[in-house]
């Protein structure tokens, strides 16, 4: 969908409210910016493809973000983010696709109100050498989205959320969402975080009321929808320490499908990834990230993957980088046969992976604004 002429025109005249506004002592508004194109050939089994694509290292978006400081140590803003297609051009079918929020914050924590990230999602990118992102990105192996018809795997409409203070680098989230009449939306979530210099802990949870689970044949490999009753439930822990000549990064990822209605089985998996950043000079970063995938319940059970990626980042400035990765994906025989349109194959970042094995390789540029 590409961007109407309305929308760009309320973009302008965000911006130039950004202008008059920063003039205010109380109040501000920021408008920031980051574009990530690159170079890619990949492979998904029986194909290869060269393409440019975006996104291989860090998220491409615009930002707009205000501030007003109510005193007494209050302070209200709003946060307004959109995802930027610069290989096409295009805007996603939701315009704010990333963030459209209302804060306010204070001695007591942090209350927030609109279209958030969904808390338990977090983990996969945060705590991923490769940032979540490009051909080696660990979310390649993390295939839920076949488990039910949720709508909050990564963002959340209409959610509540709140912050509890920070004390001595420990803080807690809660995050909430109403159905609204729409299977999918109901949702509860919460996180318990642990950063100090050097280091960062976190485990979430989330919990989704849905009516439907992919259950698989286990002689085809084949999905396909069946009615299911309860919740989606998706957990995460993740752990990241600088030793000064490395950085360690592990997370665990566990998924859990609602109850099938007719056996009352369930579908699970389960997600390591390992990974390290290592220095490389005053500007470079090389970065490995290895991760496992291991499914089980409704015929699952041999529906596994593995993946290894490799990359180089190269900063040439505050805003700008360089960088390259390289990617290998394997796959069993029963993943790679499922041929349904929301089967479980795994992907080369979005590319589905058809073969028992496949990759690819980055090279890109990322500036920021």
């Amino acid at each position: 969908m590409t961007a109407s002429p309305s929308s760009l025109r309320a973009i302008a005249a965000l911006m130039a409210l950004g202008l008059c506004s920063a003039a205010h002592a109380q109040s501000s508004v920021q408008i920031s910016g980051r574009i990530d194109l690159a170079a890619r050939r990949v492979d998904n089994g029986p194909d290869t493809q060269n393409q440019l694509v975006r996104e291989g290292a860090r998220s491409s978006k615009l930002s707009i973000q205000a501030n007003e400081d109510l005193g007494g140590g209050l302070s209200a803003g709003v946060v307004l983010e959109m995802q930027v297609r610069a290989d096409n051009g295009t805007s996603a079918s939701t315009f704010w696709e990333r963030q459209s929020l209302v804060r306010l914050r204070g001695p007591f924590g942090e209350l927030r109100l609109g279209r958030d990230f969904a808390l338990q999602n977090s983990i996969g990118g945060d705590f991923d050498a490769l940032n979540g992102k490009g051909v080696g990105n660990m979310m390649n192996m993390a295939t839920p989205f076949n488990f039910s018809n949720t709508n909050t795997y990564t963002r959340v409409n209409n959610a509540v959320s709140y912050l509890t203070p920070n004390w001595q680098g420990v803080y807690a989230q809660l995050q909430l969402a109403p159905s609204e009449g729409t299977t999918g939306n109901r949702h509860v979530a919460a996180g318990l975080f642990y950063v100090q210099p050097g280091t960062e802990a976190r485990a979430t949870w989330g919990r989704t009321k849905v009516n439907s689970v992919g259950r698989v044949n286990a002689l085809t490999g084949v999905s396909r929808a069946v009615a299911a009753e309860g919740e989606f439930d998706y957990a995460g822990l993740g752990l990241s320490h600088d030793f000064g000549p490395v950085r360690l990064l592990g997370s665990y990822l566990f998924w859990r499908s609602a109850q099938e209605v007719v056996t009352g089985q369930r579908r699970f998996q389960r997600n390591l990834n390992l990974g390290a950043m290592v220095p490389v000079g005053a500007a470079g970063s090389f970065n490995v990230a290895w991760t496992g995938a291991d499914r089980s319940g409704l015929g699952s059970d041999d529906q596994d993957g593995r993946q290894l990626g490799v990359q180089y980042v190269h900063k040439l400035s505050k805003r700008t980088l360089l960088y390259t990765s390289w990617a290998r994906l394997s796959q069993s025989a029963l993943a790679a046969a499922d041929t349904a349109s929301s089967g479980a194959r795994y992907n080369v970042d979005g590319t589905t992976l058809l073969g028992r094995t496949g990759g690819g390789i980055d090279v890109g540029i990322v500036h920021a604004f």
